[in-house]
């Protein structure tokens, strides 16, 4: 399950709640924008485009939730997996007064941003009304960002063996400065998720691009 997209509330340096899709979309929409001002040269018809700034860019996909059975991973309802996700880029938060900054990571997808709409379509019920099935279509703003690190995670990392009440953001705070790090450690690792990481477990943090 190291593939699936992971998206991370990074308020409060990655502490706050997670989301990890139960099914990948099939595919993935990038929208870039760059706005301009119109101009008319004086005495004649045509109009001259000024630069005035690059637009925040969009990234927007289907996912998809199943608790029919066919799908391997069922370790929890569709309900709870809609919570989760409202949680981790959806709800304000209490001492913020709005929904978090989120860490969007999938493969070489790296986004930061925020959630803009989220519209969700249940497509299949059990005989008492449990949704069984449903289609989530998710919109987020904000930008790209090529991954922080050099070549593979192998080559000349730092690698932490964890102990216990060890975390992987309170490790990237200590290695990197920035605990923000520990989705795209995660991501390099292989692991499912940024919490909750047992110990014994050895978790290679390669060294940080600074171009």
């Amino acid at each position: 399950m190291a593939d699936k997209i992971k998206i991370v509330n990074a308020y409060d340096g990655g502490q706050n709640a997670e989301f990890v899709t139960q099914i990948n979309p099939a595919s993935v929409k990038i929208g870039k924008k760059i706005s301009y001002e119109k101009i008319q040269a004086m005495g004649r018809e045509e109009h001259l485009a000024r630069y005035k700034h690059h637009e925040p860019s969009s990234l927007s996909f289907d996912i998809y939730m199943d608790d029919t059975g066919v799908v391997p991973d069922n370790k929890m309802s569709i309900q709870e997996r809609i919570d989760q996700m409202e949680e981790a880029i959806y709800k304000k938060k209490k001492d913020l007064g709005e929904p978090g900054y989120v860490i969007l990571v999938w493969g070489t997808i790296i986004f930061h941003g925020r959630a803009e709409s989220i519209d969700i379509d249940y497509t299949l019920f059990a005989p008492d009304g449990t949704p069984l099935r449903v289609k989530i279509s998710l919109s987020f703003v904000g930008y790209f960002k090529e991954s922080s690190f050099k070549g593979s995670v192998s080559q000349t990392a730092n690698v932490v063996t964890f102990q216990s009440g060890d975390t992987l953001a309170a490790s990237c705070a200590k290695i990197y400065g920035d605990a923000s790090y520990c989705v795209e450690v995660a991501a390099q690792n292989g692991m499912d998720s940024i919490r909750n990481t047992p110990p014994g477990t050895t978790v290679q943090f390669p060294p940080v691009s600074r171009n």
